[in-house]
């Protein structure tokens, strides 16, 4: 029997290479919808898939021949996984191949947030030289807040060690190794200290809606906030109250409720204020975790399908 393959986004080909040298026959639609898919998965063994293919009990119940679910990435919201367990599915992602840029990614937000290089280069282009407008402030001396110390959350961790900043990290996992010399507190330490919160968290039914209006008020100081993990974990309109509140000096986001993020006037004029920075959701996308998102996860498939 030959083993069939749906890759559903063009995903880097180190999958088609490595799992056509394996003998599985590789299907290449880059441009279908959940709707497309359940119509054709009785046919196959394997499925990648990305954000947005919906792996539900639906889609589940109409493969009776699916083996792997790939998600190249981290973020299993698209996939009903204990389902799909008990149907004897195995389910495998990639957090690994990404983290890296997402954690530099983030860090770039706050060093052109923190020195105003976003909004000095856009004055610049209209003739207006400003210095003073423009005053930055360093990292050095701040305390960071990292909720989720995961892949993404240890790597950012990991990357701020040269700016001689104190880093908070609230987990729901204990951790017992302390080598990035990261403090793990509680939430109460984290209101009271932090300069800047970093969000690196999956979104799940705990995390829905987290950052609200009654975390944006629980910090005791203004603060930086910084959320490159999933949209729904934090209420935009929350965050857009705390911002006009005072009660968040600048966010900066790469992901949103809804994407891609519908520019109104609130938000224009939030970033013409310099209270906002947006990217569209290109965190982890780069050159580099391209490639490694594809190779973790195919190399993941590969052994499960060798080991059994």
């Amino acid at each position: 029997m030959i083993m069939k393959a749906l890759i559903t986004e063009e995903f880097h080909p180190y999958f088609q290479k490595s799992f056509e040298e394996n003998g599985i026959q590789c299907d290449l639609l880059f441009d279908v919808q959940t709707e497309d898919v359940l119509q054709i998965i009785q046919d196959y063994h394997i499925i990648i898939i990305n954000s947005k293919i919906l792996v539900d009990t639906t889609m589940i119940d109409r493969a009776p021949n699916l083996k792997i679910i790939g998600r190249v990435g981290a973020g299993m919201e698209v996939i009903d996984v204990e389902y799909a367990y008990q149907k004897g599915i195995r389910v495998y992602s990639s957090p690994e191949g990404n983290c890296h840029s997402v954690a530099e990614h983030a860090l770039g937000m706050l060093l052109a947030s923190f020195n105003n290089l976003h909004l000095a280069q856009n004055q610049m282009l209209k003739g207006i030289w400003s210095r003073e407008s423009n005053r930055g402030e360093e990292l050095r001396g701040k305390t960071v807040g990292i909720i989720g110390y995961g892949h993404t959350g240890s790597s950012f961790a990991r990357i701020l060690q040269g700016f001689e900043v104190d880093i908070l990290a609230v987990d729901i996992l204990p951790k017992t190794t302390n080598y990035l010399n990261v403090h793990f507190c509680e939430w109460e330490e984290l209101y009271q200290r932090a300069d800047i919160v970093s969000l690196h968290l999956p979104y799940n039914q705990s995390t829905h809606y987290l950052a609200n209006i009654d975390f944006f008020n629980s910090f005791k100081k203004p603060i930086y906030f910084i959320n490159t993990s999933r949209g729904k974990v934090c209420r935009q309109q929350d965050l857009e109250k705390a911002l006009y509140d005072g009660k968040v000096i600048k966010a900066m986001l790469d992901v949103y409720e809804t994407e891609p993020l519908e520019i109104n006037d609130q938000v224009r004029q939030l970033c013409e204020e310099n209270k906002l920075f947006l990217t569209p959701h290109i965190a982890g996308w780069t050159v580099q975790s391209k490639y490694l998102l594809a190779k973790t996860l195919a190399d993941r498939v590969l052994n499960d399908l060798n080991s059994n």
